[in-house]
Formats: C-alpha cells, sequence, structure tokens
C-alpha cells in the first residue's frame, strides 16, 4: 500500500519482503498451512538442508536486526513479520496517530543500505 502511493522506495519494499522471507525461512513465524515446495532433486549442487537453510536464514536475520538498532526493531517486527497494519503499529508502540510512515521509512531505509540495496 505504501509502495503503491509512493511513500515507500522500490528499494525499502524489497529489504522489508527480504526480511520477512528469511523471518519465515527460519522458522520463527508460524506456518498455518502445509508446505509443497518439490524436494530438491539429487545432483543439483551444494544444496543446504532444511535446518541448515533455517540456520543460515536466522543468522541474517539477526545481522540484520542489529544493523538498523534497537529503536527500529520493533517497528520492522510488527510490520514486516507479523503483518500488523500501520496504525495497529502506531497504537501498540504508543506512537502518536500517523507518525508510523515516518518511523518505517527511517528503518526500512536503514535495512535497504544493510542489504546495500540503497
Amino acid at each position: 500500500w505504501l509502495f503503491r502511493r509512493r511513500h515507500i522506495t522500490a528499494a525499502e519494499r524489497n529489504a522489508g519482503e527480504k526480511l520477512s522471507a528469511d523471518a519465515h525461512a527460519s522458522g520463527i513465524i508460524g506456518r498455518l498451512t502445509m508446505r509443497w515446495d518439490p524436494a530438491p532433486r539429487s545432483g543439483g549442487g551444494s544444496r543446504l538442508e532444511p535446518m541448515e537453510r533455517a540456520y543460515a536464514a536466522r543468522q541474517r536475520l539477526g545481522r540484520a536486526m542489529e544493523a538498523v538498532g534497537s529503536e527500529a526493531m520493533p517497528i520492522l517486527t510488527l510490520i514486516c513479520l507479523t503483518g500488523t497494519s500501520l496504525q495497529g503499529t502506531e497504537v501498540a508502540l504508543g506512537m502518536r496517530p500517523r507518525t508510523g510512515k515516518a518511523a518505517l521509512k527511517a528503518a526500512l531505509q536503514r535495512l535497504a543500505a544493510h542489504y546495500g540495496m540503497a
């Protein structure tokens, strides 16, 4: 929604999506349905085992959260990882109405810089 209305850039949106993908891959966010991805075929190169992939994703997630800092972590966690709305995040974090957009943009800018997308 924010990207379509040009409140955040493509790099900021992509950084948030990458953070979310790492959180899902790490297994810290539960799944509601069964995973139907095809099993990797043998001889396809050096593929990591599922636990190794989850561990690597958890390490990437930790490094990203460390890079954005403790002040940006709560807003990124609520919006990118749990899917909370911007308005709900403002209420949950005790922010004044309409200040969450600027805080989210600043956090996504830090995240994009960490990922080398900015």
